[in-house]
């Protein structure tokens, strides 16, 4: 339907032309058939152009309903999130994901799946024990404290380092997903 309503403007605009240019000759019939021609070709011009400003707009308002759709939905999330359920499905999501990126991490250090169970079981008391203010992380003091646990002898520039490197998220302290990152592979070879 676009494609030929183009090409009906852009034929009446020929046939305006060439009707004008027979008019130009003094021809009364001519000069009308011209003028009613370009008229049409107008009026074709006219509805096409009002054609695109309705997709426009109805594109528009799509996009529009989209952004409130997702607007609602953030909400809705902030507002799961802030219930103690919420936060609970929201750990249990974490913990799925944690694993399976760990049992993946694990394959390559040649664990089985029982090593790897004991060994996310063991960071997981680890990370409670040293994480002292229960703030679900890690800050400098007390990853000094653990490391000296794990029999490490460190200098707090070399802590500083160690934290920084474990700190994927830039946080400035280490989530407990970070610390089993580190725990399954660095912190492995550190006991050794």
């Amino acid at each position: 339907f676009f494609f030929c309503t183009h090409a009906r403007a852009d034929a009446y605009g020929e046939l305006a032309s060439v009707a004008s240019d027979a008019a130009a000759t003094g021809d009364d019939v001519a000069l009308a058939a011209a003028k009613r021609l370009e008229e049409d070709a107008r009026a074709q011009r006219e509805v096409q152009k009002k054609k695109d400003l309705e997709a426009k707009a109805k594109e528009e308002e799509h996009e529009i309903l989209l952004q409130e759709a997702e607007a609602r939905a953030i909400e809705k999330l902030k507002h799961r999130m802030s219930t103690r359920d919420g936060r609970r499905l929201l750990a249990e999501e974490k913990e799925v994901v944690i694993a399976y990126r760990e049992s993946l991490k694990a394959a390559c250090y040649g664990l089985d799946k029982k090593s790897l169970e004991y060994t996310v079981a063991a960071a997981r008391q680890c990370f409670q024990l040293y994480d002292g203010d229960q703030s679900g992380s890690i800050e400098n003091m007390e990853l000094r404290q653990l490391l000296t646990a794990l029999g490490a002898t460190c200098k707090e520039e070399e802590v500083l380092l160690l934290l920084k490197r474990m700190d994927t998220d830039d946080s400035g302290s280490v989530e407990f997903d970070e610390f089993v990152s580190w725990y399954t592979t660095e912190g492995l070879e550190r006991r050794k």
